[in-house]
């Protein structure tokens, strides 16, 4: 019996040990982890360190074309994109965003660690990469800092561009804790971040979608187009309505999770169609706003234009060139509803026909005295040719002068049959101050 006894004693001190040498040796094993952990991230954390926070704002801004009164006449730029602030920013707006992209956005310091490490859990479970943890604030960095291509440079794999972009998250995230300061991660993030068709930020998707201004956005509006955010191709409310809708009604149902909408709202906004009305932001496109950009390249600098924000101001004015457009388009028109016209018309016109062959002009509206242009209408449809016919189109004058010199002479007494003197003509008659020679 004592000897029964004396062995359990001894199995139990066995037990004890073994569990305290392995809980040691676990121990160890998870300093030396974390040391080898922390030798390996090190590097990329110090780097995170060095980018300018101030940075965050800088993004590009559209030049912007205006007329002799002020109306914008076209864009130039190389993102599509118009600023706005928090402020102008709706509610419902936010609230589909963060349900969306960052639920525990107003919460974590840039980096949502509980998301993290269930994202690890499960790619790991899956043995690969099926689940996504970028926070608001990471894709801001990534998209703020150009960490992608900063990557691709550097050689280096999205492992290690992820750490960075962790790392700079957070210091982002710590750095703009405060409820304003959490306004200006948002409000950078929704100017900057793509929505798809080449929108950047919220006004240009929200004007490119739906022709609206964002404050004037409605529920169904906001959840289609923020889930664009995940993949645009995908998701595009013009190209993939039905794929947008299953995108849209899940982030109705984040939404209901979260209390922003009751269930009789999700029920009402789920069976709604996807409805667009694009008027976008556009760029210009015509042959005046060629020749605008192409003069402000040649002042400003290719360099300081695609930096952007700057007024260009000129002289046409809006509403005489678009009279002039529709003058020229519909004048053309009436030439080609002519019986008997048998040439290429321009409503025939194809892309796949090549250069178009239909009739052409161009219109020139300029005032007088100060020669300034108030219209430039250098063809009927840019798209179809580049060409313009008013700066490109100039022809020497030739015998196309005949007429006017005929109208002159008969308005000065002359006739058909006034007999001239057809002697060579010296360059000292014709021009001021001019040398010797013939002219012709």
């Amino acid at each position: 019996m004592a000897e029964n006894t004396k062995t359990k004693l001894s199995k139990r001190k066995l037990l004890f040990w073994t569990l305290v040498g392995g809980g040691v040796l676990g121990v160890v094993l998870a300093i030396i982890g974390g040391i080898m952990a922390y030798g390996y991230v090190r590097p990329y954390y110090d780097r995170a360190q060095e980018y300018d926070l101030s940075r965050i704002d800088e993004l590009e801004r559209p030049s912007v074309i205006l007329d002799r009164n002020g109306y914008e006449i076209g864009r130039i730029y190389v993102e599509n994109r118009s600023f706005i602030p928090i402020e102008q920013m709706p509610q419902l707006l936010i609230d589909c965003v963060v349900a969306q992209e960052d639920q525990r956005f107003w919460e974590h310091s840039g980096v949502d660690w509980l998301g993290l490490f269930r994202m690890v859990y499960l790619n790991l479970k899956a043995g690969e990469v099926t689940q996504g943890a970028s926070t608001m604030t990471m894709q801001l960095a990534r998209n703020a800092f150009n960490l992608k291509a900063e990557a691709r440079e550097r050689g280096e794999g999205g492992k290690e561009r992820k750490i960075v972009e962790i790392c700079l998250a957070h210091r982002i995230g710590s750095r703009y804790s405060s409820d304003s300061g959490k306004k200006y991660i948002l409000e950078n993030y929704l100017n900057r971040v793509p929505f798809g068709h080449g929108y950047y930020g919220v006004r240009s998707a929200a004007l490119g979608y739906f022709g609206k201004e964002p404050s004037d956005l409605t529920w169904e509006e906001a959840a289609s187009m923020v889930s664009c955010i995940k993949n645009p191709s995908a998701f595009s409310p013009k190209r993939f309505p039905s794929n947008n809708k299953k995108a849209r009604n899940h982030v109705f149902k984040r939404l209901l999770d979260e209390g922003s909408i009751v269930q009789a709202e999700y029920d009402r906004l789920v069976q709604l169609p996807v409805t667009i009305n694009p008027k976008p932001l556009k760029r210009g496109t015509s042959h005046l706003y060629e020749k605008v950009a192409s003069r402000a390249r040649t002042i400003i600098g290719e360099g300081a234009l695609s930096e952007g924000d700057y007024r260009i101001y000129t002289s046409i004015d809006l509403e005489v060139q678009q009279a002039a457009e529709a003058a020229l388009q519909e004048h053309l028109t009436s030439v080609e509803a002519t019986p008997g016209y048998t040439h290429p018309k321009y409503a025939n016109h194809r892309a796949s026909n090549g250069a178009p062959r239909y009739l052409q002009g161009g219109l020139l509206l300029s005032e007088p005295k100060s020669g300034k242009v108030i219209a430039h209408v250098g063809g009927r449809n840019y798209a179809h040719t580049q060409f313009d016919f008013v700066e490109s189109g100039r022809r020497p004058v030739g015998t196309a002068i005949l007429p006017f010199l005929y109208a002159y002479g008969l308005q000065e007494g002359y006739t058909p049959a006034s007999m001239l003197t057809d002697a060579p003509l010296d360059n000292r008659l014709v021009m001021v101050g001019a040398r010797g020679g013939i002219l012709g």
